[in-house]
């Protein structure tokens, strides 16, 4: 009897280790995976982080060579704008920019245009307004030079945070029988190609 008595206490005492040691493991390996988890949410935020300092870090010269890049032979502008030509036709004063790069055609019959600031601290919204009234202008005078009614009329002013900019730019349509319609559909598909590139590299 003393020996079955002793028979079943050890297989209780032995079932009770196991147990315990089961608790353990799966308390350990829980552990495990949460800090696995939280590592992989703070190298994925970090990552996140850089990211975005990367994209307000960008220079308005280097902006501009990627959209470059994207019209190729289609892009006409190649003569920067003066700070007079900043000031007296779209409102921009040095003041309210730390960072810049503007150009324009050589040649005159070509409309195209493109402006890209970093705004000066509190100054983003007010460069906006200038340039979206610069842009209304442009527009109006445009019924002077119905070839470049389109193009203009598909002009844009963008805005990221800081970064603020003033699109007229693509191919020249050279469709004689296009109706105004396709004219203007053509011209904001091209435009969109500079819109969506800066978007990218500043959202």
């Amino acid at each position: 009897m003393k020996k079955l008595t002793i028979i079943l206490l050890s297989l209780i005492i032995s079932a009770a280790a196991v147990s315990c040691g089961s608790d353990n493991s799966d308390k350990n390996s829980s552990g495990n995976s949460s800090a696995s988890s939280d590592a992989g949410t703070s190298q994925t935020q970090t990552e996140t982080q850089s990211q975005d300092q990367t994209k307000s870090d960008k220079s308005a010269e280097d902006i501009l060579a990627s959209i470059k890049e994207v019209y190729g032979e289609n892009y006409l502008p190649v003569t920067p704008i003066s700070d007079e030509m900043l000031s007296d036709q779209f409102g921009l004063s040095s003041d309210m920019y730390t960072d810049i790069a503007a150009e324009m055609p050589m040649i005159g019959f070509h409309p195209d245009r493109v402006i890209i600031i970093k705004a000066a601290e509190g100054k983003a919204e007010e460069a906006q307004a200038k340039l979206e009234a610069a842009r209304q202008k442009l527009v109006d005078d445009s019924v002077q030079y119905p070839a470049n009614i389109a193009k203009v009329s598909a002009s844009q002013v963008v805005r990221n945070g800081d970064y603020v900019a003033f699109f007229l730019l693509g191919a020249p349509d050279d469709r004689t029988e296009a109706t105004e319609e396709e004219a203007l559909e053509f011209a904001r598909s091209e435009n969109a190609k500079a819109v969506d590139k800066f978007n990218e590299l500043t959202k």
